[in-house]
């Protein structure tokens, strides 16, 4: 999905493709370079407000079993910069779920496609063999009437040889 920006000098609106966050573009306007944001999410809020309770919650365990100040301190800045790595890592992560689900959407959008066009294909055959079924049942009937027509004049033909050489026709069933 692309990014939406503008340029600072000439004021152009750019979409500049997803792959460019967080880099620097030359305006196609003015050549001037234009910053692209980042686009990765933040962490949800849950986590942001679960790291200052597990602190108070370490900190209080700690202190409970007559840890030292110092000891309280040491361990805090500790799981803090733990927490801050994690944290880090975190928009990461939700980039990479973010992108899993893109390509998982776009894999189904191919899917269903793909079926689509099965179907069609599918659907053209069955009016390909209908018009052919169409065709072959009025040549027969065409075929047919030719020969009625045919037995038609035949025997008439044959009723009025009979009447020249003075024989019964026989009924005209005709």
């Amino acid at each position: 999905m692309p990014i939406a920006v503008s340029c600072q000098s000439c004021k152009k609106k750019l979409d500049v493709p997803e792959k460019y966050a967080g880099k620097r573009v030359k305006c196609p306007g003015c050549e001037n370079p234009v910053a692209i944001p980042a686009t990765g999410t933040s962490p949800p809020l849950y986590l942001i407000l679960f790291i200052p309770i597990l602190v108070v919650i370490i900190w209080s365990l700690l202190y409970s079993f007559g840890v030292g100040e110092t000891t309280l301190i040491l361990a805090t800045g500790a799981l803090g910069m733990l927490l801050v790595a994690v944290c880090t890592k975190i928009p990461n992560w939700y980039k990479k779920r973010d992108y899993e689900e893109k390509l998982r959407k776009q894999e189904e959008e191919r899917r269903r496609e793909e079926e689509r066009k099965r179907e069609e294909q599918e659907e053209e055959r069955r009016r390909q063999e209908e018009k052919k079924r169409e065709e072959c049942e009025k040549r027969k009937c065409q075929e047919m009437s030719k020969r009625l027509a045919e037995m038609y004049a035949n025997y008439h033909k044959l009723q009025r040889e009979r009447k020249e050489r003075g024989e019964d026709p026989g009924p005209d069933i005709w």
